[in-house]
């Protein structure tokens, strides 16, 4: 929000977000075709394959390829290589951690592919328009629309059983997130109110349990990253 007198500006990212427990599996068909996408990269780690593999059998031959050598921090070698696969692909489907979320961000930035995510970990990066890619110790990002994900699919099942070890650090991240949003150069009320609320649920699901605090913490984690996406 842009301050100067009376007058503010505030501006809203696109994106769709479809929230819910068993959502990947009865909503992800109907999401793909509300893109228009006839054909559709997958894009997705070998450690989720059988995990995959369900969600995505209702999309049949629909899916026209599949990237599974996703990496950390996202080398240009594994952007490009994602991108070869792209071909023929009228839209990005990924399905997995926030390197999986990278992945597809790589490919949106070249081909301006509509991206779908369906996150399994507490990432956060999928609703902020912010990329990146590495090579050897050097990181190059950006900020673009074309990388941010059209739809998100949140469902708390799918990170219901990730171990503490992963899930706190990851949701104590996103609360550091949600403290910097207060903070941040773009900072608004709107901002600040949805990142209050995400420090809200985040603390609610790291004192739960099972898919209840898998729904708290996924949903802090949808708030913090919009909080910060439009304040920072």
């Amino acid at each position: 929000m842009h301050q100067g007198g009376a007058v503010q500006i505030y501006e809203a990212l696109p994106g769709r977000v479809v929230f819910g427990a068993g959502a990947a599996r009865t909503e992800l068909a109907g999401e793909v075709d509300r893109l228009g996408a006839a054909k559709v990269l997958l894009i997705a780690s070998t450690r989720d394959a059988g995990r995959v593999r369900a969600l995505t059998a209702p999309l049949g031959d629909r899916v026209a390829a599949t990237f599974t050598d996703v990496r950390e921090h996202v080398p240009v070698a594994t952007a490009e290589a994602a991108l070869a696969a792209a071909v023929g692909g009228d839209a990005v489907l990924a399905i997995g951690g926030g390197s999986t979320t990278g992945a597809a961000k790589a490919v949106a930035l070249t081909t301006r592919l509509p991206v779908l995510a369906v996150p399994t970990t507490y990432s956060g990066s999928e609703v902020t328009p912010v990329w990146g890619v590495s090579e050897g110790d050097r990181k190059t990002t950006g900020t673009d629309l074309a990388v941010l994900p059209r739809t998100v699919v949140y469902d708390p099942e799918l990170t219901a059983t990730l171990p503490a070890e992963l899930a706190v650090p990851s949701a104590l991240n996103a609360m550091a997130h949600c403290v910097e949003a207060f903070w941040a150069p773009r900072r608004n009320p709107i901002s600040s109110v949805v990142a209050e609320e995400g420090v809200r649920s985040l603390a609610a699901g790291l004192a739960a349990e099972g898919l209840a605090a898998a729904t708290a913490l996924l949903r802090g984690v949808w708030l913090a990253g919009s909080a910060f996406a439009v304040a920072e």
